[in-house]
């Protein structure tokens, strides 16, 4: 649980012709996390690998599966809900691959032509749609669509104005216009028939009046009524929303047809595709394969003999001394509730093979510092039985939850300690007896606070130079990370011997002091020197314990306060006492959450990952693992 799981490195060479055996076996192992082979220039022995026969094949009815499955609106990243797993634990690899495209053909040509045909008739749908919404103006006019039709001697205009318009306002241009007008919901709608050489003039006087011109691309053509026309089409709007409606009841049945089958068929080809393009990160001559990669250590006796078994004594497995150790991948190995808290190190970057794991630390430190952050007992309960009941709804957040649940305890711990129920000091009138008083006490808690970050900073530098001394010696891991303690030992020392608390002289301290910083320099150059004060702020940051902690109890008494004002008025007074309580202690635990966890996972990643955490290192993902 302090370090990653030890790994193997491993070369594992043979005759092309077992390429495929080999494959399949390290697949269905799944123990090897496969190093990519580069091509070198220089290197005229070795290839790059080929795909395994019927790549191509497999890769192509992968694309139309997930293509179908998209018309079809099925999720591979949800599952099948309330499907027997057995159903889907089918073996296909027996199945004629012949036979198996053939299926996935005709599935895709029925769902491919039903889709197509509802969406031709979606186009058609959006077409006719236009057109009534051109033609409705026109209802309102009563004019047969025969007058709209393009004419040599004859324009005409027709469009919505805020104010009516009539032939004689356009006297002084022709005396042979027509003005037809009506209203049309809550606009004017006017058509303007004039003779075609005036009607510029015609169009800029109504221009000026605020007309707005209708286009009419889609109706020039019709004839007859306007409303004869509307309802013809809408007749046709609705013959043709059945007949989508019909094809999306069809698409529905496919889906539950096929639904086992197309899940089945998607892990069948995205395996073979792994298997088939595994290749090509080995390495190949005329007559033998090479691959290199990493196993478990616990695991590669087994592997080894599985490995020699399928080659039929014509393989070899090489394991490696630990040259290259440093490249390995990384495998966590936290369990029990520590294994939730590896979502950090996911969020923030994996340990490289030579770094102690945080991950256990995080798992005690993180849900104490939320508590003594929030610190209130009915806060806790609040949150410890919101984060069981989303466990049950929210399956796939079961490490955040875990994490919030920890958390919640923590939180129940210091309310506990701090004599807290919802910022009141008693629960329903029985007093709560405390250990510190958080509203009374706040230069202890300050106190307490900088104690925590002095402890946890202190821990960051140990594990830092454990890191170093295995990586670098003991006195690499001195000058880099032993001169911050004996720094801050020394600034101790000089402060305690200035305030009379220690019989020493100041110069001792001083001495130890000046010492340290010497060593930061031989460590870190200009650098450390330049990063001196970066101690004392590191430790200063923990004050937000107490600050964030004060802030939620001032809220919570702020909100006990106001609903006891309101009590004291009685009848609607009780009704908004409620309410106030209600929603001030949940908004009060809304911040109470975001807060402390946000100031927790920032006292772990920026002042405690910062003393000795690199990261960098890669995820150990064996071949044939589910991604």
């Amino acid at each position: 649980m302090i370090k990653p799981k030890k790994m193997k490195r491993v070369t594992i060479v043979g005759s092309r012709r077992l390429l495929k055996p080999i494959v399949e076996n390290l697949y269905n192992q799944k123990v090897l996390h496969i190093n990519d082979y580069s091509k070198i220039m220089s290197d005229e022995y070795l290839d790059i690998g080929h795909s395994l026969k019927n790549a191509d094949i497999y890769s192509e009815s992968l694309v139309k599966i997930k293509s179908v499955c998209s018309y079809l609106n099925i999720s591979f990243d949800k599952g099948l809900q309330g499907v027997d797993s057995k159903l889907l634990s089918r073996d296909l690899s027996k199945e004629n691959l012949r036979d198996l495209r053939s299926k996935i053909n005709n599935i895709e040509k029925e769902v491919v032509e039903k889709v197509n045909k509802r969406k031709s008739l979606e186009e058609e749908l959006s077409g006719l749609s236009s057109v009534r919404k051109e033609l409705e103006p026109f209802t309102a006019l009563a004019l047969p669509l025969n007058c709209f039709h393009e004419s040599k001697s004859v324009s005409f205009a027709v469009g919505f104005t805020p104010v009516n318009i009539a032939a004689s306002d356009f006297e002084d241009i022709t005396s042979r216009l027509k003005v037809v007008s009506a209203k049309h919901g809550k606009k004017q709608v006017v058509a303007v028939f004039a003779e075609s050489a005036k009607m510029a003039a015609v169009l800029e006087r109504i221009s000026s009046k605020g007309f707005s011109e209708i286009s009419m691309e889609n109706i020039a053509k019709l004839s007859g009524s306007a409303k004869d026309n509307v309802n013809s089409i809408e007749s046709n709007e609705n013959k043709i929303l059945r007949e989508i409606e019909n094809l999306k009841v069809d698409l529905f049945a496919i889906r539950q047809k096929w639904e086992i089958q197309l899940f089945e068929y998607n892990d069948f080809l995205s395996q073979e595709i792994e298997k088939a393009s595994a290749p090509l990160k080995f390495a190949v001559t005329k007559t033998t394969f090479i691959v290199k990669g990493w196993i478990l250590e616990e695991n590669y006796k087994h592997v080894t003999k599985e490995i020699e078994r399928a080659g039929k004594g014509k393989v070899l497995v090489n394991i490696h001394k630990d040259v290259r150790i440093k490249e390995a991948p990384i495998a966590l190995k936290d369990k029990g509730p520590a294994n939730s808290f590896e979502m950090f190190l996911d969020l923030y970057s994996l340990p490289r093979y030579n770094e102690i794991d945080p991950t256990l630390i995080m798992a005690l430190a993180f849900p104490l510092f939320f508590g003594f952050m929030l610190g209130d007992i009915g806060y806790g309960l609040v949150l410890l039985a919101l984060t069981v009941a989303l466990k049950k709804m929210k399956p796939e957040l079961n490490k955040f939850l875990n994490v919030l649940m920890f958390s919640a305890i923590g939180t129940m711990i210091f309310g506990f300690v701090f004599g807290e129920f919802f910022g009141a000091t008693d629960i329903f009138g029985m007093p709560l007896y405390h250990y510190i008083n958080r509203e009374h006490d706040v230069n202890f808690m300050m106190t307490l606070s900088i104690l925590i970050g002095v402890v946890h900073i202190n821990l960051g530098l140990v594990i830092g130079f454990y890191n170093k001394m295995v990586e670098h010696g003991m006195k690499m891991a001195f000058y880099e990370k032993g001169s911050w303690i004996l720094l801050e030992i020394g600034a101790a020392l000089l402060g305690a011997s200035m305030m009379g608390l220690l019989p020493l002289s100041p110069v001792f301290g001083g001495v130890v002091l000046l010492a340290s910083i010497v060593f930061i320099y031989l460590g870190e150059g200009i650098k450390g020197l330049a990063e001196l004060p970066s101690i004392l702020s590191n430790i200063l940051s923990y004050s937000r314990l107490m600050a964030v902690g004060l802030a939620s109890v001032s809220l919570a008494v702020v909100v006990n306060e106001m609903a006891g004002d309101l009590i004291e008025f009685g009848g609607i007074g009780m009704i908004l006492a409620l309410i106030v309580l209600i929603l001030g202690h949940l908004i009060n635990l809304a911040l109470g959450i975001l807060g402390p966890f946000l100031h927790s996972l920032r006292l772990h990643y920026v002042e405690f990952f910062g003393k000795f955490y690199e990261g960098g290192g890669e995820e150990y993902s064996p071949f044939g693992k589910n991604k």
